[in-house]
């Protein structure tokens, strides 16, 4: 494994901006351990997470040391095993959840890997790991056989995340199900193939729908014909409390799992009198107690992803570099469906350097970079410098950062504010001009030059 690894580390608590990538020593960076280029321990395997990684937003109320490394899941290649792992071998293709996952090597416990097929995409697996697992659970064994097939189930926020597989899930398993989401999710709700959708305004600034907008439970009623849904999967939390006790059926279960709005408050148990009702809150950890129940779940979920039955929306793929900008876009509840990030190790320091600075000052909007296809060199206008080559033999020469800025220098590649033009994708700046979005004007560029002979 190399020496140098890829990791998205958090250097403090507060700002809008304390997440970043780095490369830190194998073995030795970042206060999380995740990365080691030893060989692992018995029982252990790391893993080359060269492919996508899901980002999640901080659970503030948790307090870590500082920096530590971010991250829940992820999926790559296996690069090492352990002395005692049998079953998984190097090179397969492997999901898995453990913290720490924003790194180019994960050490992952072999009892934690999900063996992924080879016509389900990584980036696929990466997001059914954590949500897939959870909306698994929540339809199959949360409710506790309380609801039959052919019964109604309501489902709040299908627009996006572990919901989005729930009501798909759901309707596998032979549930109606009525969904709830936001009308500017709308696309992706109704990719959910909901049997009723019930579209709710935004709530600006927030993760969720606006609740208030709508009276869902006189639609609850409307489409069950009073009965009420004889389940209800709720990962919103306290806005939508009463609207799930009050759509229920007789001996209906309420499963509450999630806190996008803030955390359930407590209640006195004689609210659930009414209609005999059932109360769950469940977790991933207490239905996948060990390796086979586990697989049995992640087997069926793999099992629908390849008879194309489960549709999974990967929304945006940020790339590692730009940590922060993946976390808050996620946190201003713009996502509508799984958000990942892609580890690109090649990508030189100097190269991210100049993308936070063309960022920090508005010439390229915080996001995810398009990459012009066919378009990687980066060179300065009218001298045919080609900067990845002098960053690479810079970089075989044992030169630093400091060093391959003097060479960049020396040989006319373009110090801060000198590049002309930058074919890349990811740091395409031309006099101040975001060539993100042209990405037709940077190949007419490169061909031009091509003919002329300067490359």
């Amino acid at each position: 494994m190399a020496s140098l690894a890829l990791v998205g580390a958090v250097d403090d608590e507060g700002g809008d901006d304390p997440r970043d990538g780095r490369r830190v020593e194998a073995g030795g960076g970042g206060g999380g351990g995740a990365v080691d280029r030893r060989e692992p321990s018995a029982g252990a395997e790391c893993v080359r997470g060269d492919k996508l990684h899901r980002h999640v937003p901080p659970v503030r109320a948790v307090r870590a040391d500082l920096p530590f490394i971010g991250g829940q899941e992820g999926a790559g290649t296996v690069a090492a095993v352990g002395s005692a792992v049998t079953d998984v071998a190097v090179g397969d293709r492997v999901a898995y959840s453990v913290f720490g996952s924003y790194a180019q090597y994960t050490a992952v416990p072999a009892a934690k890997v999900l063996p992924v097929p080879a016509d389900v995409g990584l980036d696929v697996a990466t997001a059914c790991v954590v949500q897939g697992l959870t909306a698994h659970y929540l339809t199959t064994d949360a409710h506790a056989g309380l609801i039959k097939e052919g019964e109604w189930c309501l489902i709040h926020g299908v627009g996006g995340g572990t919901c989005q597989w729930a009501a798909q899930m759901a309707k596998l398993r032979g549930y109606k199900v009525i969904g709830t989401a936001a009308k500017g999710k709308r696309d992706a709700a109704e990719a959910a193939n909901c049997d009723v959708l019930v579209l709710l305004d935004e709530a600006p600034g927030a993760s969720y729908e606006d609740y208030e907008s709508l009276d869902v439970v006189a639609k609850v009623m409307e489409a069950t014909g009073g009965a009420g849904v004889k389940c209800v999967i709720d990962g919103i939390g306290k806005a939508t409390l009463d609207i799930s006790l009050n759509s229920l059926a007789r001996r209906g279960i309420f499963v509450t799992f999630g806190n996008a709005s803030g955390a359930v408050p407590a209640f006195p148990p004689l609210r659930l009198i009414a209609k005999s009702a059932f109360m769950t809150r469940p977790k991933l950890l207490d239905y996948t107690v060990d390796r086979a129940e586990l697989l049995s779940r992640a087997s069926e979920i793999m099992a629908w992803l390849q008879a194309g039955d489960l549709k999974v929306a990967i929304d945006q793929t940020f790339p590692l570099e730009d940590a922060a900008a993946g976390h808050l876009y996620l946190e201003a509840g713009k996502s509508k469906g799984k958000v990942l990030y892609a580890i690109t190790p090649e990508l030189s320091s100097r190269r991210r350097r100049r993308r936070r600075r063309a960022v920090s000052r508005g010439r390229l909007e915080e996001g995810p970079a398009e990459r012009p296809e066919g378009v990687r060199r980066v060179v300065r206008l009218g001298r045919g410098v080609d900067a990845e080559r002098v960053e690479r033999g810079a970089a075989e020469d044992g030169v630093d950062d400091a060093g391959v800025d003097a060479r960049l220098d020396e040989v006319g590649a373009g110090g801060d504010g000198e590049l002309g033009v930058a074919l890349d994708g990811e740091n395409a700046v031309a006099d101040g001009e975001d060539l993100v979005g042209a990405p037709g004007r940077a190949r007419q560029e490169l061909g031009a030059r091509r003919e002329r002979g300067d490359l």
